[in-house]
């Protein structure tokens, strides 16, 4: 643990580095003894604006997922690379839709036969991946509260306890 300064202006120096070192606000709290709560109003007054930079070369659907996701959900570095994927993803999944649109359902060979379109197939495998790195972030859709994925698994896990032991 860091021990912590007692001066404000200072604290939220340390909350910036920590940050600028990719923890998240639980592990900054974690070291240097405040809540998460406060290190992420200190990186605020710390003028850290954009708090979790929006990957390169994502588009609207892949920026506004990101965005909801960072807002609503405390990610390591580890699962902001799952989240990096999905919205990857997700903007391919938006092309290959286009494709479908802009080819049809069925398209011609260079040979003239009829065959599906082969961007039907990839769609559905992106949206697989998509459903699994999902699953791997365990973002919950049932309640609008903070939350994170180690908050999700030990949620579960009491679960499984107490319905184990009826």
């Amino acid at each position: 643990m860091i021990m912590p300064t007692k001066r404000p202006e200072a604290r939220r120096e340390q909350v910036r580095d920590l940050r600028d070192q990719g923890l998240s606000f639980r592990e900054i709290g974690r070291r240097l003894g405040i809540s998460h709560e406060m290190a992420r109003r200190d990186a605020r007054d710390a003028g850290l604006t954009a708090l979790t930079p929006v990957p390169s070369g994502l588009s609207a659907r892949g920026e506004a997922f990101w965005a909801h996701a960072i807002a609503v959900f405390e990610l390591d570095a580890h699962e902001q690379e799952l989240l990096t994927q999905v919205c990857r993803l997700l903007d391919r999944a938006d092309a290959l839709r286009d494709a479908v649109e802009q080819d049809g359902v069925i398209v011609t060979t260079p040979r003239g036969d009829r065959r599906p379109n082969p961007a039907i197939a990839e769609e559905r495998q992106v949206s697989l991946a998509i459903g699994r790195l999902l699953v791997l972030l365990e973002i919950p859709a049932d309640d609008g509260a903070v939350s994170t994925p180690t908050r999700t698994r030990a949620r579960r896990a009491a679960e499984a306890r107490w319905q184990g032991g009826a």
